[in-house]
């Protein structure tokens, strides 16, 4: 499975349904005038990797992902408005690493997760958390080369 299929399969699992979606932060400002009645969780693109081709001939890749958990505020909302919406953002953004972390059959590693509150994000005035962090899939075509 590819990284970005496998982060929408993982927002999917999230109740209410966030509105997911990726690319670049030009495309999804465009796009992001979308029914944000869930929030949303956009994937920042381009998605780098860290790779290691392994003595086995497998392909270690770790990649380094961005993603904004977030909901619109309004333009004049106040710091302690915001607030609520960043709060409630970052539970979201709590479930979603909690459901790759018990994701033992996909996920080989997860680390350096970091969190960044945000306010007034893209022209629709998204409020929310913008993470960054490493994961490593577990490779499910190892044995590729030596087929």
């Amino acid at each position: 499975m590819d990284i970005v299929s496998y982060l929408a399969s993982v927002a999917a699992q999230l109740t209410p349904s966030p509105l997911f979606m990726h690319g670049e932060k030009s495309f999804i400002n465009l796009k992001d005038d979308a029914d944000l009645t869930n929030g949303c969780v956009y994937v920042d693109e381009p998605i780098t990797s860290n790779d290691t081709f392994l003595s086995t001939g497998a392909l270690e890749e770790v990649y380094n992902i961005a993603i904004f958990f977030g909901n619109k505020s309004a333009f004049d909302a106040t710091p302690e408005q915001n607030q609520i919406i960043i709060q409630a953002q970052r539970l979201v953004r709590q479930k979603f690493v909690q459901l790759m972390r018990k994701d033992t059959k996909n996920v080989k590693k997860l680390q350096e997760i970091q969190s960044l509150d945000t306010t007034h994000l893209f022209d629709t005035q998204l409020t929310g958390v913008y993470v960054k962090f490493k994961i490593i899939l577990i490779d499910r075509d190892q044995n590729i080369c030596g087929q």
